[in-house]
């Protein structure tokens, strides 16, 4: 293949994309552990199925630092 020419700012969107979807599979994670189920998730966001959470608790899930 050869050798690639690259830049900082791609490095760097790399880099920020990757904490991203870590972040992301951990909130999912912890929305799945408190037995909401996850029907699929696009880019960026999870859609669930719950008859007992609010948006703020699904919220509070994802948003809880990693342990």
């Amino acid at each position: 293949m050869g050798q690639l020419e690259t830049y900082s700012g791609k490095i760097t969107e790399n880099i920020v994309q990757s904490v991203a979807r870590d972040l992301l599979t951990y909130g999912m994670h912890r929305v799945s552990d408190a037995e909401h189920r996850i029907v699929m998730n696009v880019h960026d966001e999870i859609a669930f199925e719950t008859n007992t959470a609010t948006f703020e608790e699904i919220c509070a899930l994802m948003a809880t630092a990693l342990d």
